[in-house]
């Protein structure tokens, strides 16, 4: 199973444990953020340890389950993401509404903490029916602390939107 499923299933102690990336990664376009909602954030510590995860995600339709959902690698983030880089594109075309997204983490929670991570990530949303959804380089709403961190990527919405981040 991949950190996802196990984290988004909110069982054990998967979601509050300690993760070190060993290699760089590449991922599909099978993707489900890790902490996919705001009540399963992640609450553990994941190390990049300087490496990169490479992505080029397109989303072309949101699922009426995932609405007002945050979209990222990591959705809601209420733990620490350290050392990380993210590189590719990450695009979502729907009809339906997400709450906030980007390449990093879609929500920085007030207990989420952000360091020394990068991101040359494309983002992009096209929202077709809403409007208020916020979007950001590194993250897209961070109520939590956000430092050392850059992103160099594009960033464009039908939205509201922050290169860097924005709430």
């Amino acid at each position: 199973k991949n950190l996802s499923t196990l984290v988004n299933a909110a069982t054990g102690t998967y979601n509050t444990s300690h993760y070190k990336l060993t290699a760089p990664v590449i991922l599909g376009s099978d993707w489900t953020p890790i902490g996919n909602t705001t009540a399963k954030a992640f609450k553990g510590t994941f190390n990049g340890d300087g490496k990169t995860i490479t992505f080029s995600l397109s989303v072309y339709e949101i699922e009426s389950a995932d609405l007002n959902k945050p979209y990222g690698l990591f959705g809601a983030n209420s733990g620490t993401i350290q050392n990380l880089g993210v590189a590719g594109s990450f695009e979502i075309t729907s009809n339906n509404r997400v709450s906030c997204f980007g390449s990093i983490a879609g929500e920085n929670q007030k207990n989420g903490v952000i360091t020394d991570c990068f991101s040359s990530c494309d983002v992009s949303l096209t929202n077709l029916d809403d409007n208020s959804v916020i979007v950001g380089g590194i993250v897209g709403q961070n109520m939590g602390m956000l430092e050392n961190s850059y992103a160099v990527g594009d960033v464009t919405a039908t939205a509201t939107t922050g290169s860097y981040v924005r709430a």
